[in-house]
């Protein structure tokens, strides 16, 4: 049986997720995973088998600081990838530095740029 990775996106706007479930739905190698609050996705967590993150930057209720620290409590923690619309990301590439984040991308994101992203996390 062919491994499906386990994959979570978490975004408070209902059409990114929208946008990100099309453009996806065609690669069966995942088993995605989308919620619109951070309370929901750390729920998921537990209870799925995610091996990537991508989280929107910042969240309303959970920072993504926040979401990607608890998400470090698992034995084997997933691969971070941040989306942002701030132009300071002084705080993204020190966690890249640190190793606790993979890769960020500015959004809107370019599918095609993230799904190479997805590609290089499950080589890593």
């Amino acid at each position: 049986m062919k491994h499906t990775t386990g994959l979570l996106y978490v975004d408070s706007e209902q059409h990114n997720l929208n946008a990100f479930r099309a453009y996806f739905r065609e690669f069966k190698e995942y088993n995605i995973h989308l919620y619109r609050t951070g309370i929901d996705a750390l729920f998921a967590l537990h209870t799925e088998k995610i091996d990537i993150i991508i989280a929107d930057q910042p969240r309303p209720e959970v920072t993504g600081f926040e979401f990607v620290s608890a998400a470090h409590f698992k034995d084997s923690p997933p691969l971070i990838i941040a989306l942002t619309v701030h132009p300071d990301t002084t705080a993204l590439d020190l966690a890249m530095e640190q190793g606790t984040l993979f890769r960020y991308f500015g959004k809107p994101v370019d599918f095609q740029e993230l799904h190479l992203a997805l590609i290089d996390a499950k080589l890593s």
